[in-house]
């Protein structure tokens, strides 16, 4: 066994120590180690817990990842992007993505018999992961999507609510914002009201279709052709309309021989199909409408449009096949810039890759601001606690410098000595965290549970002090601690080799 060790151990189990003057010093160590531990566990996992609970609400809103145009900017106004991309929706088939979804947003403003407030509406789609907002919805339904047959319908915030004072199943009216025709009415029912505690999102952002943006936006081309005149000359008039595009629109009619809008005038002897195929100058993807005409019995004179069966097909245009871009949640936030590096490398050229960090810098730049503070709480509590095993380290060698000078006069080196009260300084430091881990732990554990210490969730977006404490955080604790006050420990400890033998002895 080692001499210096088995020394330590019967100095640290001596039954005699309750007579030593350095006892309450001793004690004083421990305590002030395992209170150091405490703060240092809760301070970890409180500001962790906080960061992760707050990226959670962000990511939520949105998503780590948005693919959009080149062409797009920071402002709420979506640019469209065609949605037929060869990465959606198989992009979450590589490792590290969970979710690839399709989303567009406009600016509006909702308007009440009382008051009207800027909202940003976000258009979302059948595919949208529901997983943050589960729990957040306190009042109404979900949004019920791709049904012509309902009424157009919204989730608003409660920030939002009670501002307007706007119940759930209530008529409320948004004005988006048009070029041309300046502001644009739309009627929604609001389905249900839902509440994150991130105040600065909550009052902004409402939930509706995303087919309402898309048509709103006239990303794509709607034709459509009417009958203007049903027997003329014998003949049937059909005139077409394009709406959508960038406009100058162009007009492919079935019969080549045709051009522009018309009317056209067309004799039906026999059943007849007529199509026009609708574009415009910058290769937006083209609509089509199709009337068929049946007539009763092959004759020798034109139908008019009243004797023939008519059947039609299109109007339904081509603006749901454009988005404002895709969102992309992946399965660990700590993979982000990793995987930003690999999708963009994958995504076609005249596509951009944009982060959660990047959309919001304010609050991650915050968020990370905070790690600054737990590394000076560390700092302070190491320090704190080094300077009480230290003050106790050299009363230990006060104390024991008759026993110095004996070992000193018997042959012992300084080294070997030392030792001796480097072990006791590791006993007092590993008790210490002991009891240290044993409180901050159970403390850490008792608040996860019963979540018994709240907040106030207008000032902190949460309603309670969230806790993350993570292996690697407790042995980085433990270990680090451990080493850092050891090695400090050796600077006391070089008083024992100004320690002479035969004035030790004589040591009272």
């Amino acid at each position: 066994m080692n001499t210096s060790f088995f020394i330590a151990k019967r100095l640290a189990f001596n039954s005699d120590k309750k007579k030593s003057f350095a006892r309450p010093i001793i004690r004083f160590a421990v305590i002030s180690m395992a209170m150091g531990m405490v703060v240092m566990i809760l301070a970890v996992a409180i500001v962790t817990g906080f960061q992760n609970e707050i990226r959670k609400k962000v990511v939520g809103f949105g998503s780590h990842i948005t693919i959009t145009s080149l062409t797009s900017n920071r402002s709420m106004e979506s640019t469209r992007l065609l949605k037929d991309q060869y990465f959606y929706p198989n992009l979450d088939s590589i490792d590290g993505i969970r979710h690839i979804q399709v989303f567009a947003t406009k600016p509006a403003i909702i308007e009440t018999n009382k008051d009207i407030q800027g909202v940003v509406v976000k258009g979302i789609s059948n595919d949208f992961d529901w997983e943050f907002f589960k729990d957040k919805l306190i009042a109404g339904d979900w949004l019920h999507l791709g049904s012509e047959t309902v009424e157009p319908n919204i989730i608003i915030s409660n920030s939002i609510a009670n501002s307007l004072n706007i119940l759930t199943n209530q008529k409320i009216t948004l004005y988006y914002p048009d070029p041309k025709k300046g502001l644009v009415p739309r009627n929604y029912i609001v389905s249900g009201i839902y509440h994150t505690g991130l105040e600065d999102f909550d009052k902004e952002w409402v939930l509706t279709d995303i087919r309402h943006i898309q048509k709103l936006n006239h990303w794509g081309i709607r034709g459509t052709l009417d009958i203007v005149d049903s027997c003329l000359n014998g003949m049937i008039g059909f005139k077409a309309r394009g709406f959508g595009g960038v406009g100058g629109h162009n007009y492919y009619w079935s019969d080549t021989t045709r051009k522009g809008r018309g009317p056209q005038y067309f004799s039906i002897y026999s059943d007849t199909t007529i199509r026009v195929i609708y574009s415009d100058v910058v290769n937006t993807i083209p609509d089509t409408v199709t009337y068929i005409l049946k007539v009763p019995e092959v004759g020798n004179s034109p139908f008019c449009a009243g004797e023939l069966q008519i059947s039609k097909t299109g109007y339904g245009g081509t603006d749901e096949l454009y988005v404002g871009g895709f969102e992309i949640i992946l399965d660990d936030y700590e993979q982000l810039l990793k995987m930003d590096d690999i999708i963009y490398e994958d995504i076609d050229f005249g596509l951009k890759t944009t982060t959660i960090i990047n959309q919001v810098p304010d609050i991650f730049n915050w968020l990370n601001m905070l790690d600054t503070n737990v590394y000076v709480i560390i700092a302070l509590m190491i320090l704190v606690s080094v300077i009480n095993i230290a003050s106790a380290l050299l009363i230990l060698i006060l104390e024991r410098t008759n026993a110095i000078g004996i070992l000193k006069a018997i042959g012992s080196t300084s080294w070997q000595i030392r030792k001796i009260f480097l072990f006791q300084a590791g006993y007092i430091i590993v008790k210490g965290l002991f009891w240290g881990n044993l409180i901050g732990i159970s403390l850490l554990v008792l608040q996860t549970k019963t979540h018994f210490i709240k907040l106030d969730q207008d000032n902190y977006f949460l309603s309670y002090v969230p806790m993350n404490f993570q292996l690697n955080h407790w042995l980085a604790l433990n270990i680090g601690v451990l080493l850092i006050s050891l090695i400090l420990m050796i600077l006391p400890s070089w008083y024992i080799a100004k320690i002479r033998p035969v004035k030790a002895i004589r040591f009272n």
